[in-house]
């Protein structure tokens, strides 16, 4: 197995090779825009990854709506307190917080957040939200646990050249 380990790093290398050619590309695809906003996003650059989303916006009206929790993030680092207001209206238009938990997560420490939720959504609500990341994280940690086990296992079996 170890063997194969190089063609992950190459792998990886052609991932951010196609993601430069993405963001150079103009395409109103809504697809290669949404991937656009994220190479953005994650590089830090949040104004281009809103003004993506902008465009997005303007290209597909009928998916504003879903992309509001892509503009949290982003105004989170930009605008904090115009996140805060959208954060607000975005969980009271929730009945559950648990199908945007991978948009909420990264910012659960933040107090300012927390009181949002509070303020906002049932204590329930939130307790099945952490419970449920605590979930996951349980299992992620876990599944790494057993591809370690597995990956000595298969290290200590392979004959020696």
């Amino acid at each position: 197995m170890s063997e194969y380990s190089h063609f992950f790093f190459s792998l990886v290398s052609l991932v951010k090779k196609l993601e430069y050619i993405i963001t150079e590309e103009k395409s109103n695809n809504y697809d290669f825009l949404l991937i656009k906003f994220n190479v953005y996003y994650i590089e830090k650059n949040y104004v281009k990854a809103l003004s993506i989303l902008r465009k997005i916006e303007k290209e597909y009206p009928d998916k504003k709506q879903g992309l509001q929790w892509y503009r949290f993030k982003c105004l989170y680092y930009t605008d904090y307190s115009e996140s805060l207001k959208l954060l607000a209206s975005l969980i009271k238009s929730q009945d559950s917080l648990i199908s945007s938990r991978s948009f909420l997560s990264p910012f659960l420490e933040d107090t300012n957040v927390k009181e949002v939720l509070k303020n906002n959504s049932s204590q329930n609500n939130i307790d099945d939200l952490v419970d449920s990341l605590n979930q996951e994280k349980t299992i992620k940690e876990a599944l790494l646990c057993i591809n370690r086990n597995l990956k000595e296992s298969l290290n200590s079996n392979q004959p020696s050249i």
